[in-house]
């Protein structure tokens, strides 16, 4: 069932900037008299575990000119955390737009990451098994100025998914598990421009999550939207037997050329790459079905009028 949000306005959310008192810059002295105004949707969910957010959770937010010099670097902000469902609010003064009405680039990010700015305003990203793919999003928003305080934030996932469901034809392989080497687990992503732009762990695999259905198993595993290693990435899996003992590892099948990556190299951010295919004694055959976007539940719409956690 959908979880309700509770409306307000944007009258109430200036308010309520303006009562933190004052605004930050990177000097932490006012640079306007305008606050930014930021929106976005909270649900009483766990945001590690789901793909929609829990009150309270930290945002890094960042105002900079087309120079990318940021006027505001790294400001903390929090999801819906004083009752204004539908915005992120800040941690303290709120950010404040240039008094001479010039226009900027706001961008926010998550997970927020406290060395941020004294990393060249980059922060690492690193996939692991289980994880969600909104574990890593990020959103610029270009144009901003008092003229206009409100922006939205369109945020997106900085991770791709692989998802699948493969029959199990072998009557003696009770269940698999699996693993995805060579690719990225580990990235560093510049915050400003969106961009990874160091690998920072080609070496360790990712796990796959593997749920077994009656007569199949469906797989899914998040990976860094980044370059692929030099000798990958590869998805290998192994067959066990009903007591847990290692029947055999199937060679690793290709994913660049699977999933037909660009240069057969580039997985794309915010982007769910679908496969299916049969495993048996003899190997596993896996074909590529299309890939959709990852959507993080709509911060603008009727949540009477969404269902599930992560939809088109």
């Amino acid at each position: 069932m959908p979880i309700k949000m509770k409306r307000s306005t944007i009258s109430a959310v200036l308010a309520l900037t303006m009562v933190l008192g004052g605004c930050h810059s990177k000097d932490d002295a006012p640079s306007g008299p305008t606050p930014l105004v930021l929106t976005a949707a909270v649900y009483d969910i766990d945001a590690e575990t789901s793909s929609v957010w829990h009150s309270g959770e930290p945002f890094g937010v960042y105002m900079f000119a087309d120079n990318k010099t940021p006027t505001a670097a790294n400001v903390r902000y929090f999801a819906d955390n004083r009752g204004a469902t539908g915005y992120l609010v800040p941690d303290g003064n709120a950010i404040c737009f240039p008094s001479d009405q010039s226009q900027v680039n706001v961008a926010s990010y998550y997970p927020f990451d406290e060395s941020a700015a004294a990393n060249g305003h980059t922060t690492i990203v690193t996939a692991s098994e289980g994880m969600a793919p909104d574990g890593c999003v990020w959103a610029k928003a270009s144009g901003a100025s008092a003229l206009k305080p409100r922006v939205q934030m369109h945020l997106k996932s900085m991770l791709a998914q692989i998802s699948g469901r493969i029959l199990n034809n072998d009557p003696a392989t009770a269940r698999i598990v699996a693993r995805i080497e060579g690719a990225p687990r580990s990235a560093r992503l510049d915050i400003l421009s969106g961009k990874y732009t160091e690998m920072l762990d080609c070496d360790s695999p990712i796990g796959v999550t593997v749920k077994a259905l009656e007569g199949a198993f469906e797989v899914s595993a998040v990976i860094v939207a980044a370059e692929s290693c030099e000798d990958g990435p590869k998805l290998v899996f192994t067959a066990l037997d009903g007591a847990g003992n290692e029947l055999r590892t199937y060679p690793g099948v290709a994913l660049g050329e699977l999933l037909k990556l660009e240069n057969e190299r580039l997985f794309e951010p915010n982007t769910v790459y679908k496969i299916a295919g049969d495993i048996d004694a003899e190997g596993v055959d896996l074909r590529f079905t299309g890939l959709s976007s990852i959507c993080i539940l709509s911060w603008a719409s009727d949540p009477d009028e969404e269902s599930g956690t992560i939809i088109k």
